[in-house]
């Protein structure tokens, strides 16, 4: 493939996308991608956010939002894989205008919908309207921990609890959300 004619830059591991298909190509980390950008080597960044750590993820988060800035990048459609609802970056998606999200789960390779259309999809703010505001997740292991910031991040979320009230949209019927429990002073018991 012609790595001169501008791209789908694929910003994510090797070892999750080892066949790319043709118009794709595979940044080697965020420097690159920032570099074929900016250099007019792009006609979209995808951001995998599923295979990273936290710290990968927020360099890429931050990589998105600073293409969305720049005036010679700013035009060039932005879009990012998660593994599941993490409302935090979501917030932080919405917030760099990324034009489309993508929740494939945490399977490796690209789903036939990305493949055809990858920055054609639900925006950040559709999944936030949904998610509720007290909804935390956290890094744990090799996944995510969900927490009800409603009970002071003390009720550890998953399940049909999880499913209806927290992302589902009907957190306004959950019991931990219409009474939250108000913040632990400091130096005060619980």
């Amino acid at each position: 493939m012609d790595t001169s004619a501008p791209s789908i830059l694929l910003l994510s591991g090797p070892d999750l996308h080892p066949d790319l298909p043709d118009g794709w190509l595979l940044a080697n980390g965020v420097l690159d991608c920032l570099h074929r950008a900016v250099s007019g080597l792009a006609r979209g960044v995808v951001a995998d956010l599923r295979g990273s750590g936290p710290d990968g993820m927020q360099d890429q988060l931050t990589l998105l939002r600073l293409l969305g800035e720049n005036p010679y990048t700013r035009t060039l459609p932005r879009a990012a894989l998660l593994p599941g609802v993490l409302r935090e970056i979501l917030e932080d998606l919405a917030s760099a205008g990324v034009d489309a999200v993508h929740l494939p789960g945490a399977a490796s390779g690209l789903p036939p919908q990305v493949l055809d259309a990858p920055f054609v999809g639900p925006w950040p703010a559709d999944f936030l309207r949904t998610t509720c505001p007290f909804f935390n997740s956290r890094p744990a292991g090799r996944g995510w921990l969900h927490n009800c910031g409603a009970y002071r991040d003390r009720l550890v979320l998953g399940g049909r609890r999880m499913a209806v009230y927290c992302l589902g949209g009907g957190f306004r019927d959950c019991p931990y959300f219409n009474a939250p429990r108000p913040p632990v002073l400091q130096g005060a018991t619980p």
